[in-house]
């Protein structure tokens, strides 16, 4: 009944084919709205597919749900969610979950400057105010130059330590604060500073999984293995750290002897080949389901 309410109330007038995404997605809504699931992965995907189907309610829903379902990429989910209430009308919500969304780490710039779906709240005077913010707290404000080979360079990190020293100061409970001002001492070989900033913004609960892969990483610069492992045995039990991480970063190369360090790796690389028979068994899965309605369909069409 959900389904058919939806359904009628999107006054849908395409023909068959062009409904299947629209009643998948809300079979999707109804099975994790009936097991009360947790997931949330499954409720930020439903929650964009939602979105991109103008069910901006129901994207809201779903999107509050990834918020505090997810423990990894929460500011994006925050930002869609702020996406969702700007397309609604919703401009007090709109403004406040994107903050929101730059506090926990949403770092995209240009999209929110040139976003369509933000158009209905950009006259509002508190939009300027985060664009601001959004700009100042972008690491992408300091990017590579030609010359450099990697982020290690104390001349480009210099003017960001000052901002974020100064910045922290003021604003002593922004994780994202903290986290900057990590990242540019880490990569001016300040590893002693960083690894306290990265613990101040863990502790602030900003993005705990990375923080704590940052600590790891400084530790390790610094030649202190246990302290090194423990933080990054921490990082891989949030779930937001990848066997990429660890395969390809030159930080950890102290700890590649390791038998601990070798543990994380082989477990990270299961999980990734796990992850991947998963995507394509659903995919297959899907593509299935798709030709058993489309079939369905076309039968109902011959039979009325």
């Amino acid at each position: 009944q959900f389904i058919d309410q939806t359904f009628e109330r999107a006054e849908i007038t395409r023909s068959f084919p062009d409904h299947y995404p629209y009643r998948a997605a809300m079979e999707n809504l109804q099975k994790l709205k009936e097991s009360d699931s947790t997931n949330g992965k499954k409720w930020f995907h439903i929650g964009y597919q939602l979105l991109g189907m103008r069910e901006f309610d129901l994207a809201s829903d779903a999107y509050g749900k990834a918020v505090e379902y997810m423990d990894g990429n929460r500011s994006t989910a925050m930002y869609n969610l702020a996406c969702a209430y700007s397309l609604a009308g919703k401009t007090g919500p709109a403004l406040d979950w994107l903050e929101q969304s730059l506090d926990a780490g949403f770092d995209n710039h240009k999209l929110l400057l040139n976003d369509p779906d933000l158009n209905n709240i950009r006259e509002d005077a508190r939009f300027a105010r985060i664009a601001e913010k959004s700009e100042f707290l972008s690491l992408g404000r300091f990017p590579r130059r030609d010359w450099e080979k990697s982020d290690y360079s104390k001349e480009r990190w210099a003017q960001a330590i000052v901002e974020y020293q100064d910045y922290v100061r003021q604003n002593p409970s922004s994780g994202r604060g903290w986290n900057n001002l990590g990242w540019a001492l880490h990569h001016s070989e300040r590893f002693e500073e960083a690894v306290a900033a990265f613990e101040k913004a863990a502790t602030l609960d900003f993005n705990s999984g990375k923080a704590q892969y940052n600590i790891a990483c400084g530790n390790a610069m610094l030649n202190r293995t246990d302290a090194a492992l423990d933080a990054l045995e921490s990082a891989v039990e949030t779930g937001t750290i990848h066997f990429g991480h660890l395969e390809g970063d030159s930080d950890l190369d102290s700890l590649r002897e390791e038998p601990r360090f070798q543990v994380l790796l082989e477990r990270l690389e299961a999980e990734k080949e796990s992850e991947q028979a998963k995507k394509k068994e659903k995919k297959m899965q899907m593509k299935m389901e798709q030709q058993e309605r489309k079939i369905k369909a076309e039968a109902k069409l011959r039979h009325d």
